[in-house]
């Protein structure tokens, strides 16, 4: 007949015996090591993937508002593109809309198409660019009817320069 081990060398055997508050503890610290990685991936690289280009802010002109502003954001990863946002500027309603321009004067200006503000001031325009912006030394963006003239209205809202 097998003797039945002793109490010295069944706890011999047993190996590494972790204990219910280390094992809490070492869940709570991995726990919290996985929260804070994933918060910093989120906030400093991880999620979107940043297109590189240039932001500039647009400068109130003419007959903005007092709080009005925006910006501009050039990108040239596969196509030229602009993206503007502008912010605190008159809602357009159905008669009026905001149009972008590549300018260097009165005469001379392109237009890169138009868009609409909501009642809250706010509206983008997202477009591929047609032409390089180098030959020009401004984007103006302005207040336009809706009266089937596609020139200036001479009324600039904001501006940056190129």
């Amino acid at each position: 007949l097998r003797s039945l081990p002793t109490p010295e060398s069944a706890i011999r055997r047993r190996g590494f015996v972790v204990g219910p508050a280390f094992a809490t503890a070492a869940c709570a610290g991995l726990l919290a090591a996985g929260l804070g990685g994933g918060i910093a991936l989120e906030r400093w690289g991880g999620g979107e993937a940043t297109i590189p280009g240039r932001t500039q802010t647009l400068e109130r002109v003419g007959i903005a508002p007092p709080a009005a502003g925006g910006t501009i954001r050039l990108t040239d990863e596969t196509a030229p593109r602009i993206t503007v946002a502008v912010h605190d500027v008159a809602p357009s309603g159905t008669a009026r809309y905001y149009e972008v321009w590549l300018l260097n004067s009165g005469s001379d200006l392109v237009s890169l198409g138009g868009f609409r503000v909501d009642a809250k001031g706010v509206g983008t325009f997202d477009a591929p660019l047609p032409l390089a912006t180098s030959g020009f030394k401004f984007v103006d963006i302005s207040l336009e009817s809706s009266d089937g003239n596609p020139g200036h209205s001479r009324d600039s809202v904001l501006r940056t320069s190129l």
